[in-house]
């Protein structure tokens, strides 16, 4: 089995483009289904902690355009991310990927720790990514993965 891709490319307030790569499930004529409605559960929970737009969306089967050129949100900035930590589930190997135009929250329920650049794994924005996240996302090697944490991070990360 050949892990499937799952490409995003988001805009920002001022137009740029920032992009997202994870390796998925292969998508399979048996699987086909299930799997894009995991990927979509994904995409929104990526929405739900960022502030970007999609510019463009490429799946292994087909490439979706994005509805808006950029942001209205002036504080979605590619620079601003969230990086992404998560291990094999059977190597234990460790990835990073970077999610770009982080939205940054504070509270009980806010996407950071208070006084923190870490996220809040306690609100339910994460804990929804987590699990859409860890449903979708594969290692590499094809195994599955889990999420250990994410932190703000900006420019040349």
């Amino acid at each position: 089995m050949f892990p499937s891709h799952q490409d995003i490319s988001l805009s920002d307030y001022g137009g740029q483009k920032s992009n997202i790569h994870f390796e998925v499930v292969e998508l399979t004529a048996a699987n086909l289904d299930l799997q894009m409605s995991y990927q979509d559960n994904l995409m929104n929970k990526i929405f739900a902690l960022t502030r970007g737009t999609l510019h463009v969306r490429k799946r292994t089967l087909f490439i979706v355009k994005g509805w808006n050129p950029q942001s209205s949100d002036p504080l979605a900035q590619r620079e601003l991310k969230w990086l992404l930590l998560y291990s094999d589930d059977v190597t234990g190997k460790e990835y990073k990927r970077e999610m770009p135009t982080a939205k940054l929250t504070t509270g009980a329920q806010g996407t950071l720790l208070p006084n923190s650049e870490a996220a809040n794994f306690a609100a339910d924005l994460w804990i929804d990514f987590k699990a859409a996240f860890e449903l979708v996302v594969i290692s590499p090697v094809g195994n599955p993965v889990t999420l250990i944490s994410a932190v703000v991070v900006g420019r040349n990360t």
